[in-house]
C-alpha cells in the first residue's frame, strides 16, 4: 500500500492477571477500530517486541483485527526463544507464521552470553520502538520498576520524563490534563493492568492517554490531545490526496532517489531504502502539484491587483465615468470571491509541508545508504526548529517516524556505494546550490537595476510636474487628454507595478532563499572537503551525520521563513 503508515509501539508487563488480559484485548480492539475509522486512508501498523505477556496479547488482537504487525525481536529468534516457556513459545511461533506479521531481528549490541548482554539488547529494543512509534501503547501497572528497558522505563523515556543519567526514580505522579493542555507530539495510550507478581492495590484506573509534564510527571487525557489528532488527520489527508490524484492521473511521479546510486540487491536494509525512496517520490510529486496551484493563485492575485490599480487610475485621471467604478468594484468583488473560495484549498501550506518532507526524506535516504542515518534523529531537529508549532506541519514528524531504521546497527557501505553517495548527494547538491546562488544573485542585481529605473522614471515625472505642472494641463499630444494627466497616470502606474513587484519579492522571501542557498552551499562544500581528508568509516559517518543535521535544519528554517511571509499581518494593519 502506498503512503505513510502510522506505527503504534507496544510495551508491557509479562505477568498480567487473566482478568486484565481479557480487558486488554477488548480495549485494543476498540482503539484499533476507532483509529481505522478515524484515519481510513492511513495504514495502522503495530510494532512489538513479541515478548511473553502484553506484547503477544496485543499482537494477537491486532492480527485478528486485520492490522499488520512488525515483530521487532531484540536478538536472533533462536536466542530469543530461550526466554519463553512452552506455551508462550508456541504462541510466538504461530504469530510469526501469520501473513500479517513481518519479522525483524535486531543486531545484538554485545555478547548475549556475557552478564548484561541480554539486558542491553532489550534496552536497544525499547530505543528502537520509541524512535519509530507515533503512539506508544503501554500495558502498565503505573509503578516504577528498577529494570532498565522495562515498561516504566520505556514510557518515561519516551515521554521525556526521565533522563539517561537518572538513578533510581520515585513513583510517577499522574495529574489530570485540562482542556488547554498542549502535547509536544509524543503520546502514550496507557492501559492499566494488574500484575500477578504485585498484590492488588485499589481499583484499576480507566485507560487514557498520557503526555509528559516534567520529571516523573504524567498528564492524563481522556481523549487523544487535539494537536496530535490534528497531525494524524493531516497525515491521512496527505495519503488520501495522493491516492485521489494518482487515480486521476494528475500527479506525475518523477524518478526517485534509488536510480542515483548503485543498488545492491543483497543489502539487508534494501526494504528501508525502498520505503524512503517511495515516500520521497510521493512527497515530491504532491509538492509540485500543490506548488502549481499556489503559484497560479499568487499570479492571479497579482494580476487582479494590477487591474484594480489600473481601474482606479483610469477613473481618477482619464475617464470619470460610472463604468470605471463598476469595473473597479467588479475586480474587488472578484478578488474577494476567489480569495475566500480558493483559500480553502490550502495549496500554499500543503506545498510547503510536502516540500519540507521531501527534502527531509532526501537527506534521510542518503544517510541510510551511507549507514549514518542512526546518528541523526530528524524528529529532534524538527522540534528544535519550532516548525511543528505551525499549522499543517506536525504530521511530517509522523511520516518521518514511519521510515526510520529498525536496527540501529547500520551496515557499512561498500567503496562503490560510498563513492556514489558522495557524488549523487554531496556533489550534486553542492553544484545545485552553487548554481542557485549565482542565479539568485544575478536576479537580485537585475531587480535592483529595475527598481532604480522605475524610481528614476517616477522622479522625472515628479520633477516635470513640479516645473511644468500648470502648463501641462493645457497640452495634448495625439490623444484628447492633457499631458499632465498622462504623466500622473504613468507615475501612478509605475508605483502600482513597483508595489506588486515588491509584494512578490516579499512573499517569495527571495532574500532568505539566497541566504539559505548560500548556507547549504557552505555545508555541502565543507563536507566535501572534510570527506576528501577522511579515511575511517566512523569518521565518514560523523561528517555525513553533521551534514545531514545542518541540511535538515536549513530546510526547516526556510519553511518557517516562507510560512511567516505568507501569513504575517499586512504592514499597514
Amino acid at each position: 500500500e502506498r503512503g505513510f503508515p502510522l506505527f503504534i509501539g507496544v510495551t508491557g508487563h509479562r505477568d498480567i492477571e487473566p482478568a486484565s488480559a481479557r480487558e486488554l484485548v477488548r480495549v485494543v480492539n476498540h482503539q484499533l477500530r476507532r483509529l481505522v475509522e478515524g484515519i481510513p486512508f492511513t495504514q495502522i501498523r503495530i510494532l512489538s517486541g513479541m515478548a511473553p505477556g502484553a506484547d503477544l496479547i496485543v499482537a494477537r488482537a491486532a492480527v485478528e483485527a486485520g492490522v499488520r504487525v512488525e515483530a521487532v525481536l531484540p536478538m536472533p529468534l533462536a536466542s530469543y526463544l530461550e526466554d519463553f516457556d512452552a506455551a508462550w513459545r508456541a504462541e510466538l511461533e504461530d504469530l510469526l507464521a501469520h501473513p500479517l506479521v513481518h519479522r525483524v531481528e535486531l543486531t545484538p549490541t554485545g555478547n548475549l552470553d556475557e552478564p548484561g548482554g541480554r539486558n542491553a539488547s532489550y534496552l536497544s529494543l525499547g530505543a528502537a520502538l520509541a524512535r519509530r512509534s507515533s503512539l506508544l501503547l503501554a500495558v502498565w501497572d503505573g509503578h516504577t520498576a528498577r529494570l532498565p528497558g522495562g515498561t516504566s522505563d520505556t514510557v518515561l523515556h519516551y515521554l521525556g520524563c526521565r533522563g539517561d543519567a537518572d538513578g533510581e526514580a520515585s513513583e510517577p505522579l499522574f495529574v489530570s490534563a485540562g482542556e488547554a493542555a498542549r502535547a509536544d507530539g509524543t503520546v502514550v495510550y496507557w492501559v492499566p493492568v494488574r500484575r500477578e507478581s504485585r498484590p492488588a492495590q485499589g481499583a484499576v484506573p480507566q485507560a487514557c492517554f498520557l503526555t509528559g509534564a516534567g520529571q516523573n510527571r504524567l498528564m492524563m487525557h481522556a481523549e487523544l490531545p487535539r494537536a496530535i489528532a490534528a497531525d494524524w488527520g493531516d497525515l491521512d489527508h496527505f495519503n488520501r490526496e495522493h491516492q485521489r490524484l494518482l487515480s486521476q492521473g494528475t500527479v506525475v511521479q518523477h524518478a526517485g532517489l534509488l536510480g542515483s546510486v548503485p543498488v545492491d540487491a543483497g543489502r539487508a536494509d534494501y526494504a528501508l531504502l525502498e520505503a524512503i525512496d517511495d515516500g520521497y517520490s510521493i512527497a515530491d510529486a504532491l509538492a509540485m502539484e500543490y506548488q502549481r496551484g499556489s503559484d497560479r493563485l499568487f499570479q492571479l492575485f497579482g494580476l487582479l491587483t494590477l487591474l484594480t490599480g489600473a481601474a482606479y487610475l483610469c477613473y481618477e485621471r482619464l475617464f470619470r465615468s460610472r463604468l470605471m467604478l463598476i469595473v473597479y468594484l467588479g475586480v474587488l468583488a472578484l478578488s474577494y470571491l476567489l480569495f475566500t473560495t480558493l483559500r480553502r484549498k490550502d495549496w500554499f501550506t500543503s506545498h510547503l509541508s510536502c516540500r519540507t518532507l521531501a527534502e527531509s526524506l532526501r537527506v534521510n535516504f542518503y544517510l541510510a545508504f551511507a549507514g549514518a542515518d542512526h546518528l541523526v534523529f530528524p524528529q529532534e531537529l524538527f522540534a528544535l526548529s519550532g516548525i511543528d508549532a505551525f499549522r499543517g506541519f506536525g504530521w511530517i514528524r509522523v511520516a518521518l517516524r514511519s521510515v526510520e531504521r529498525a536496527d540501529m546497527e547500520a551496515p557499512l557501505p561498500s567503496t562503490a556505494v560510498t563513492a556514489a553517495v558522495d557524488e549523487a548527494w554531496i556533489g550534486n547538491q553542492y553544484a545545485y546550490f552553487s548554481r542557485k546562488v549565482l542565479a539568485l544573485g544575478a536576479n537580485q542585481q537585475w531587480v535592483r537595476r529595475f527598481k532604480r529605473l522605475l524610481l528614476a522614471v517616477m522622479l522625472a515625472v515628479v520633477v516635470a510636474l513640479v516645473i511644468y505642472g500648470e502648463s501641462l494641463e493645457h497640452v495634448q499630444i495625439m490623444v484628447p487628454i492633457p499631458v499632465k494627466d498622462l504623466m500622473m497616470l504613468v507615475w501612478g502606474g509605475l508605483a502600482v507595478v513597483l508595489g506588486v513587484w515588491e509584494l512578490h519579492q516579499h512573499k517569495m522571501a527571495t532574500v532568505e532563499l539566497l541566504w539559505q542557498y548560500r548556507n547549504q552551499c557552505d555545508h555541502f562544500g565543507r563536507a566535501r572537503t572534510e570527506l576528501s581528508l577522511t579515511t575511517g568509516a566512523d569518521s565518514r559517518r560523523r561528517v555525513l551525520a553533521r551534514l545531514g543535521r545542518n541540511s535538515l535544519m536549513e530546510s526547516f528554517l526556510w519553511a518557517i521563513h516562507r510560512y511567516h511571509r505568507e501569513y504575517e499581518p499586512p504592514s499597514g494593519a
